[in-house]
């Protein structure tokens, strides 16, 4: 399940209430206080230079090439979306920033942390930090009325491996749960990978831009309620809901045009869903009615969208599913794609 598709599918986002303020907290033998801001007001040269100095040494130095680089990622990001909160620790005599964490709340009913957050630098009291940043995020959670916090680890390689045991470590105190874990897969397309998938008879192939909402919505979540996809079952039904409006939203990055859903009798039973970001290609969901599984309905609508791709002259497409769906695994492998990476999940529930 592809989790970029439903945080940027807003076509505005929604207005939360941000608690703007300090609370006492002893760390060791120093003071902290924790400062909650919107992303927007926040100094953003000093988020940057933090983020920079946890990063830049470690896995996850491509997320933070240079201070300059990071802040301007930060700016292009308030300007895109006004739903992003900063949870920051400060040492109470210094006022020295020690460590910050990132919230995006523009989706009902639930929160997202930033990918790899909190940002805490080595340290002996660098757990106690980190895990007093996420008891805020989950307080701040509540406040917001959300039922659902979560943040995603992307990228994982097994150079990564022992830093994700950190995070894992920190957000098991706290009580988070993990959800899944899913490989990240990219295909270079080629026609011959895509061979011998047809229509069977019975059923019409039909573009997303003439097809509602409302046709799609049983077949989406009976596909997902079925299937190995722990991500999505870990919700409760009415995040799930959520997840199938904001994913089926209709503003970009959906592509519309090349997003199909196959029909009998004039009923949905399967359907797929492309995102574009830049010159990107995704593939952010995939699903068969289970009474309909088993006809060859998922290589069939896949393999439309993705011939629809190399005709634009698209190169490459990515796609992501739980690790053990053995089942997506293997079509996607006969479509072409190969694991490059993987991703995580976990997941807190008021």
């Amino acid at each position: 399940m592809n989790r970029r598709i439903v945080k940027t599918a807003l076509a505005q986002a929604y207005q939360v209430n941000i608690r703007h303020s300090r609370s006492d907290y002893k760390t060791g033998d120093a003071q902290m206080k924790i400062q909650i801001q919107p992303l927007g007001d926040a100094d953003l040269s000093e988020l940057a230079r933090l983020n920079y100095e946890v990063r830049h040494d470690s896995p996850l130095s491509n997320k933070a090439p240079s201070v300059a680089h990071v802040e301007k990622a930060f700016g292009d990001l308030v300007t895109r979306e006004t739903s992003n909160i900063t949870v920051q620790a400060r040492d109470d005599s210094s006022g020295a920033l020690v460590g910050w964490l990132n919230l995006y709340a523009g989706i009902p009913t639930m929160v997202f942390l930033g990918r790899w957050h909190p940002l805490v630098p080595r340290g002996r009291k660098q757990s106690s930090i980190a895990r007093r940043l996420i008891q805020e995020a989950k307080s701040q959670t509540a406040i917001l009325n959300r039922s659902r916090l979560e943040i995603q680890f992307d990228e994982i390689t097994p150079e990564h491996r022992p830093l994700l045991r950190t995070f894992d470590r920190w957000y098991s105190a706290e009580g988070f749960l993990k959800a899944s874990e899913e490989y990240h897969m990219r295909a270079k397309l080629k026609k011959s990978s895509l061979e011998g998938f047809q229509v069977p008879q019975g059923f019409s192939l039909h573009s997303l831009t003439t097809v509602g909402n409302e046709d799609i919505r049983d077949c989406f979540l009976k596909a997902f309620l079925d299937s190995k996809d722990r991500l999505f079952l870990s919700m409760k039904p009415e995040q799930q809901d959520v997840t199938f409006h904001e994913c089926f939203r209709r503003s970009e990055p959906v592509d519309q045009e090349h997003s199909y859903c196959i029909r009998e009798d004039g009923r949905v039973v399967a359907f797929v869903l492309l995102q574009k970001q830049k010159d990107e290609y995704l593939v952010g969901y995939l699903g068969v009615h289970p009474k309909y599984r088993g006809k060859g309905l998922g290589g069939t609508i896949l393999a439309h969208s993705l011939r629809d791709l190399i005709s634009l002259g698209v190169r490459s497409a990515d796609i992501e599913t739980d690790v053990t769906n053995t089942p997506a695994i293997r079509l996607y492998k006969r479509l072409g794609f190969t694991p490059v990476n993987r991703e995580a999940y976990y997941y807190w529930n008021v």
